[in-house]
């Protein structure tokens, strides 16, 4: 199956989102899935067999407006979701397993999931990590409005923000270990 196909189907099957709301799960034995978030609030997820879509769940998510967010534990088949500031923890039949309403202010924009278990999220202007149980460990306060993050290191212990300052953060157990304007 190309990607333009299973991009066609998609659209077919779910409307489309504004935001970067799809993540591939890379299963055992050529089986792999799609999570996909999408504008009316709904999550779903969709098992990939002999190059066909077939559909496990389609949920409504708590809260109102569209997901903003989605990542995936493929190891745990957990499956983590936004939706304005609440985030949710599902397993692969669509059962929440979790739902915590986070202190952003604003959207959760951003999730990213560390190889140690933990959720980082970003909002407008605030990054937060939670541990197993979604309770905050750290957190930083941007200068500006965070464009992009992603996590590095072994055990996803760097997060590197980018903000609309033209500027890039390390961010290091809730302190800046580095921070350098791209001028």
């Amino acid at each position: 199956m190309s990607l333009r196909d299973g991009r066609l189907d998609l659209l077919r099957v779910d409307p489309c989102s504004s935001y970067d709301t799809m993540c591939v799960i890379r299963g055992s034995a050529g089986r792999d899935s799609l999570f996909i978030g999408d504008d009316l609030g709904y999550a779903s997820l969709f098992d990939v067999q002999r190059g066909q879509l077939q559909n496990v769940f389609r949920r409504s998510c708590k809260g109102e407006g569209p997901v903003r967010a989605v990542c995936c534990d493929a190891e745990r088949a957990e499956l983590y979701v936004s939706i304005g500031s609440t985030v949710e923890r599902l397993n692969r039949n669509g059962k929440c397993l979790l739902d915590h309403q986070t202190h952003f202010a604003d959207d959760v924009e951003q999730l990213e999931l560390s190889s140690g278990r933990m959720l980082h999220a970003a909002s407008a202007f605030v990054y937060a990590a939670y541990d197993a149980v979604l309770q905050e460990t750290r957190s930083y306060l941007a200068d500006s409005k965070i464009q992009a993050m992603t996590l590095c290191g072994s055990e996803g212990e760097h997060c590197y923000i980018a903000s609309a300052d033209r500027a890039m953060s390390v961010i290091v157990d809730g302190r800046v270990l580095f921070r350098r304007r791209m001028d």
